[in-house]
């Protein structure tokens, strides 16, 4: 018969997305989740930056043969695919100028000087409105992902600990603070001229209202992003839960897997959602 010291406590089990093999296949199958899950659980701090490097390594390569092929053929409702690399709008006839709206509920004021019949948008163009819609996309994901590398796992006693180890450059206090004035998510607004360069492709008789649907999908991403980029301070001096903190990440991964879905929307042509 066991003694009373001999007793254990029965453990409860690990979530399958909490096991290794769940992080790597959610990360194939949908990249922001994987690395979420691995930036929030027990892996090493080396093991998650590796691991990081080599999702954005897979999906650059993805991106760029997903790109290749799509040239050659006419582009349909397809999967969208990770990039993060930054392109440049081609030329076309007709100009757009837009404004940012005031609140994430706002459609941008967009006017188009090319007015008349629809015009012919070929599979090239759609090629080239996917890569500069879907770019905007990987640029506020890979804020995010350097976000979570920089926020890290370190909690500390209270705002003066906080405080106190802002003055060790090593520091994730530190290194977050950098991350924020480096990046600025309160003033990077640059989807607004990635939709003006998409709209040039397109006349007023047949602009799809679903890219003025992918543009407030891109304000709400902004606004999450940079909700959840003032938390993380707060997370890290215990002034936010960290419950609190990844519903607030929850919000970011939403709003850029909502606006990846409006882009094959935009594609198709349709009108909304």
């Amino acid at each position: 018969m066991p003694l009373e010291g001999d007793r254990t406590t029965p453990q409860s089990p690990k979530r399958w997305y909490r096991e290794t093999w769940g992080i790597v296949l959610l990360s194939v199958l949908f990249f922001p989740v994987g690395l979420w899950l691995a930036w929030t659980g027990p892996w090493q701090g080396r093991s998650k930056i590796r691991f990081t490097f080599v999702v954005a390594a897979v999906a650059a390569a993805s991106t760029t043969v997903h790109l290749v092929s799509q040239a050659l053929v006419s582009p349909a409702t397809t999967t969208t695919t990770v990039a993060l690399t930054t392109t440049t709008a081609a030329s076309t006839s007709s100009t757009t100028t837009t404004t940012r709206p005031s609140t994430a509920t706002n459609r941008p004021t967009t006017t188009i000087t090319s007015s008349g019949p629809p015009s012919v948008v070929t599979a090239a163009d759609k090629v080239r409105i996917r890569q500069i819609l879907t770019n905007s996309d990987n640029h506020f994901a890979r804020l995010f992902s350097l976000g979570l590398q920089a926020a890290g796992t370190t909690q500390y006693a209270n705002a003066n600990a906080g405080l106190a180890a802002m003055s060790d450059p090593n520091s994730e206090a530190s290194r977050f603070r950098a991350y924020y004035l480096k990046f600025d998510p309160v003033g990077d607004h640059s989807y607004s001229t990635a939709y003006a360069e998409a709209d040039k492709f397109y006349t007023l008789a047949d602009v799809p209202n679903s890219l003025s649907t992918w543009y407030d999908d891109m304000n709400s991403l902004d606004v999450a992003l940079l909700d959840w980029a003032q938390m993380a301070p707060d997370w890290q001096v215990r002034v936010a839960t960290t419950a609190q903190f990844h519903a607030a990440g929850m919000k970011v991964l939403e709003a850029i897997n909502q606006s990846l879905a409006d882009i094959n929307r935009v594609i198709a042509g349709k009108k909304s959602r």
